[in-house]
């Protein structure tokens, strides 16, 4: 059975929460779907009252402290190491949040037809070709093959420098990339994507969404 973790990242600035809320009402709201999964909150940077933890109530997660190295992109490294064995790990920014349920259950179909490689919400050619890091998917493996320790100043460079995750996997690796929509999925090498909002899988910061309060 494949193993999923859906691992979000909550932010170590209070002005942020906010953002959390909508995550966790959105999620919800618009619920991943039939697959079985684990919700992974890395808590970047700060300790949680029990009140704030009392948000997830529901949602059964397991709360995992990261230091805030690396920012976003450390919490996901730090969730695939404490995690390591985790067939597909579903990373989460700060900003993300749902519009239609069954996203999860989208996710797991396209990656049980394509098979290990990386997966995102949206694809740029510029400045070069990269997925957006908001959201993304891959084996915990693959993540924790990358070769540069992660900063944070160096984590744009991760998503779209000349050493970026895309290229790692895909060029150097010999993986498979793809950008998932609702109704297609596409190779960015072929033709770099970025869905319209309606059938974006997701929502975040970028895109029409619902109000974060």
């Amino acid at each position: 059975m494949l193993t999923v973790n859906v691992v979000y990242v909550y932010p170590n600035l209070f002005r942020f929460e906010r953002y959390v809320h909508r995550f966790v009402r959105t999620f919800k709201q618009f619920t991943p779907g039939k697959t079985k999964f684990s919700l992974v909150i890395v808590v970047n940077g700060l300790d949680l009252s029990e009140k704030q933890k009392e948000l997830f109530d529901g949602l059964n997660p397991t709360f995992i402290n990261h230091d805030n190295s690396g920012k976003d992109i450390g919490a996901f490294i730090a969730a695939a190491n404490a995690f390591s064995n985790t067939a597909l790990q579903v990373c989460f920014g700060t900003y993300i949040h749902f519009h239609q349920p069954n996203w999860l259950d989208r996710i797991t179909d396209v990656y049980a037809s394509y098979g290990p490689g990386l997966y995102g919400c949206w694809s740029y050619a510029e400045p070069r070709l990269h997925i957006r890091t908001t959201a993304f998917w891959l084996p915990a493996q693959l993540l924790l093959s990358y070769p540069s320790y992660v900063s944070s100043s160096t984590r744009y460079e991760f998503e779209h420098g000349k050493n970026s995750i895309l290229t790692w996997v895909h060029d150097k690796l010999g993986f498979n990339s793809y950008i998932v929509s609702w109704s297609r999925t596409v190779d960015p090498y072929i033709e770099p994507y970025a869905p319209n909002l309606d059938d974006s899988l997701v929502w975040d910061q970028f895109t029409a969404r619902t109000p974060a309060r």
